[in-house]
């Protein structure tokens, strides 16, 4: 489907699934990591800190690929699946 591009290059979107604790951001625009977790309420300087997340949740999701995963901060809690976009 997509042709092998080293991981640095690849495109990875967030769909979110659900938010609780939060205000779900109802656009449908939101598509990075950053974005998406800005949208909801996670303060930037807390964003620096969650590259493990986004990085587990795509080595999962290459597993199988209806992977949900799980995202919490301070009571907001967000499941979300990652798609490859390129």
């Amino acid at each position: 489907m997509f042709e092998d591009k080293p991981r640095e290059d690849q495109r990875w979107l967030m769909e979110l699934l659900e938010v609780k604790g939060a205000e779900h951001p109802k656009s449908e625009n939101l598509e990075s990591w950053n974005k998406t977790l800005l949208a909801i309420g996670i303060p930037q300087d807390i964003l620096i800190n969650t590259k493990d997340y986004r990085t587990k949740a795509i080595d999962q999701t290459l597993v199988n690929p209806a992977h949900v995963a799980l995202y919490e901060h301070e009571g907001i809690r967000v499941h979300y699946r990652m798609h490859r976009k390129s």
